[in-house]
């Protein structure tokens, strides 16, 4: 399809710099388009057209990232750096069209700006740069940086559009990116004429892999119904999970979010010292614990992984205990296609028992159910229920593995909502959740460290908790969209803000620290129960009730 999508710059066969214009433009069309398919072909396009060294940089902007996920730097860039950049008068840096490759060399500038007057050269390096774009082009940056592109396309779509780009199979590209983590990577690779096959990419030790993800079960029976014969039962623990590599003397320790932790959990590095192996992969879990070894809350451990500069005295003020479920790699033979029951021997066989994560192999109800009620007595969450022949698959969220806990609830307030994409589009569909902060709770709050994320708890007396679109049936959308417009006080392009007068029931799984909101913590998995219109906000929850539901139950 390619020149049909876009008239303003229709591909080309010659390979050259791509102005950023292009990519506004697709961004403009994906916005209007419906249908994953329309989406996948119009990403394809653009794929397909632009310069060899864009590829990468392309990809990661289509899925809404500037750098790529392995990428340690951070940029720095809010909505007060965009403004200021906005103040500077917007001189350009150099002259003519701002091409991809040029913002793909800003945001790496960026990223290796620090120290003293850092504020400053961001500034410059942004102005620079919106100087050479036009307002639509600037709107876009601006999402780009904010996380706000909203086109409707996600990771697993680029994967796909990546797939038809390259004329390649969809699972060889989507097998690629679990094994490397970098949608830019993937696609550089896919589309090179002179780079190994995608089919030959393995996994590398010393690079994190995606972590598998699992789904929530209603009850124990439902989950070993899907698991299947003598499922693996085992408790789940309420941290962090990360996966240790080991070379030989050399052990790196990455999290969940693909970053390395070494030197923050010197405890994961002596795990991988106890490896019974030159090589290894393993997979586990970190949580901090009490003198007498029980779980402390889901905060506790994070801030393990904040003070860099005070590893001892994390140490020594928040223990923590690792326990190991998985191994990937073992001396060079990769196992993420090999059942869990072989992996499980194979990690049973290199790891001391205490380092394990205890597991029952069971299809028996009554059976698993001691699993859980043990688990929970120990403090921990609940359970995990994990299908025998299950494969490891980096990244993905499926059935093979299932998680039981009980669901927590708050009553909270909805102090915004923003449009939704594709079939929301015409509804208020994702609400901004906060709750009440008492005069005597003022000292609760924090400074959000990234500016712009949270846009409408300014006002006194609230903070926001995170978002939703989750839970609502298409009616329920219909009715809160009329209910919030009568509620408006502020309307954005994004959405309204809107007077505190409506609660909502809202179920998730934990609650975690967060620096994005000023309550200093944020929902996981938030959804949407019930809409209790009839509910006065003063019975809605506190950040103070907020702060102690988090950490295992």
């Amino acid at each position: 399809m390619a020149g049909t999508l876009l008239g303003r710059h229709p591909a080309s066969p010659l390979l050259v710099p791509t102005p950023f214009a292009r990519f506004a433009a697709t961004c403009d069309a994906l916005r209007q388009l419906d249908g994953r398919n329309a989406k996948r072909e119009g990403a394809a396009e653009l794929l397909a057209a632009v310069d060899r060294d864009e590829r990468a940089p392309t990809a990661r902007f289509l899925a809404g990232q500037t750098l790529s996920p392995l990428d340690e730097r951070d940029l720095n860039v809010g909505s007060s750096v965009l403004a200021d950049a906005a103040g500077e008068g917007q001189t350009p840096l150099f002259g003519g069209e701002a091409t991809i490759a040029d913002v793909a060399r800003v945001v790496d500038g960026l990223a290796d700006v620090s120290g003293t007057g850092s504020g400053q050269r961001r500034s410059a390096l942004l102005g620079g740069l919106l100087g050479r774009l036009d307002e639509d082009e600037q709107a876009w940056l601006r999402a780009l940086f904010l996380g706000e592109l909203r086109t409707g396309v996600q990771e697993g779509l680029v994967l796909d559009a990546i797939a038809e780009a390259a004329d390649e199979d969809a699972e060889i590209v989507r097998r690629a990116h679990q094994l490397r983590g970098d949608v830019g990577e993937v696609a550089a690779r896919a589309l090179a004429d002179d780079e190994p096959p995608l089919a030959d990419v393995d996994l590398e030790l010393g690079r994190p892999l995606g972590p598998m993800l699992a789904e929530k079960a209603e009850d124990l029976e439902t989950a070993l119904a899907e698991a299947g014969p003598r499922a693996f039962v085992e408790p789940k623990l309420d941290g962090a999970r990360i996966q240790i590599h080991r070379r030989g003397e050399d052990v790196r320790v990455f999290s969940r979010r693909l970053t390395e932790v070494t030197d923050s959990l010197p405890e994961a590095r002596e795990v991988g010292d106890q490896l019974d192996a030159e090589q290894a992969l393993a997979v586990g879990e970190v949580y901090a614990v009490d003198e007498d070894g029980r779980p402390r809350p889901f905060p506790d451990l994070m801030r393990r992984f904040r003070r860099e500069h005070e590893r001892r005295a994390s140490r020594a003020e928040v223990p923590v205990a690792i326990r190991l479920f998985d191994l990937l790699h073992v001396d060079g033979t990769t196992l993420i296609d090999d059942a869990l029951t072989e992996r499980r021997a194979r990690l049973e066989e290199l790891a001391p028992e205490d380092l394990l994560t205890p597991a029952v192999q069971t299809s028996r109800l009554a059976e698993a159910e001691t699993v859980y009620d043990q688990a929970q007595g120990e403090g921990h969450e609940g359970v995990m229920v994990k299908a025998a022949e299950s494969t490891y698959e980096p990244g993905r969220r499926g059935r093979s593995w299932l998680k039981v806990k009980p669901a927590e609830t708050l009553d909270l307030i909805v102090l915004g909502a923003e449009w939704g994409h594709g079939r929301r589009s015409e509804w208020l569909s994702n609400y901004h959740l906060g709750v009440r902060v008492p005069d005597d709770q003022r000292d609760l709050l924090q400074e959000p460290s990234q500016p712009g994320q949270d846009p409408v708890t300014r006002r006194e007396g609230h903070a926001m908790v995170g978002k939703t679109f989750k839970g609502l049936t298409d009616e329920q959308f219909g009715w809160m969209t009329d209910r919030l417009q009568e509620l408006a006080e502020t309307e954005h392009g994004w959405g309204v803000e809107v007077a505190p007068s409506l609660v909502v029931e809202v179920t998730f799984e934990a609650v975690q620290d967060s620096s994005k909101y000023r309550s200093g913590h944020a929902l996981r998995f938030a959804r949407i129960t019930a809409i209790r219109d009839d509910k006065p906000v003063r019975g809605a929850a506190t950040v103070a009730d907020v702060a102690a539901t988090g950490g295992p139950r």
